[in-house]
């Protein structure tokens, strides 16, 4: 990205002290500036659309939909912006389904804003960004899990079918799944299909175990 022109950058968090902090300092960097700030996931997939930031620190607990729902909206209609997610903890399957959505940079909200800041210039230069400690977290998952050849099972999982497997686990019909994340029941019943295929689980209590094994949900 050429720095003669500043980096226009969305912040959202439902915690308003959080958007002024940020802020606050942004305005202090000479090549970035801040466009509009949102305090739900709904209000930042509007203001993405409306204002077309060139990056997003999104939240990723907010209370209508979590920051990485909202980043898979955004990127469906602009796969250009770039998402990053801020969070004061992040679980490993959420990790997975960061990764999966588009999310280019994850930062823990106890990092300084040095890292925060080279976070930003970085994925503008088209780079993805992980601070040290979910780079950590990724590298012990591969270590525990796979060779340097092959991949962990939920890793083969697109980020909508791990989404699926964790609404079916957490007890979700067909119907209910397909109202929730505005597809037809067909479509999730032939996403849960592809899900044991890939998996090679033929049952729904094999795909719960697998999913609370993986960390793909919490229960």
């Amino acid at each position: 990205m050429d720095y003669g022109d500043k980096i226009r950058i969305l912040i959202a968090d439902d915690h308003e002290i959080m958007r002024d902090g940020l802020g606050v300092l942004i305005r202090k960097q000479p090549s970035m500036e801040i466009v509009g700030q949102a305090g739900t996931g709904t209000e930042t997939v509007k203001l993405a659309s409306q204002l077309n930031p060139d990056v997003i620190l999104m939240d990723y607990a907010m209370p209508d939909m979590d920051g990485i729902e909202a980043a898979g909206f955004i990127l469906s209609t602009n796969a250009e912006v770039k998402i990053l997610l801020l969070a004061a903890t992040l679980p490993r399957h959420c990790i997975d389904s960061a990764i999966g959505a588009g999310i280019v940079g994850l930062v823990l909200k106890d990092s300084t804003f040095d890292e925060l800041a080279a976070a930003i210039k970085a994925v503008c230069n088209n780079e993805t960004y992980f601070c040290s400690r979910i780079m950590n977290a990724i590298t012990g998952r591969y270590a525990k899990h796979v060779g340097l050849d092959c991949m962990p099972e939920a890793w083969t999982l697109k980020n909508r079918e791990q989404e699926i497997l964790r609404h079916l686990s957490n007890g979700m019909s067909s119907k209910e799944i397909a109202r929730h994340i505005h597809i037809s029941p067909k479509t999730v019943d032939a996403c849960r299909r592809q899900i044991m295929d890939k998996l090679h689980i033929d049952n729904i209590a094999g795909l719960v175990k697998f999913a609370v094994r993986e960390g793909i949900t919490s229960l």
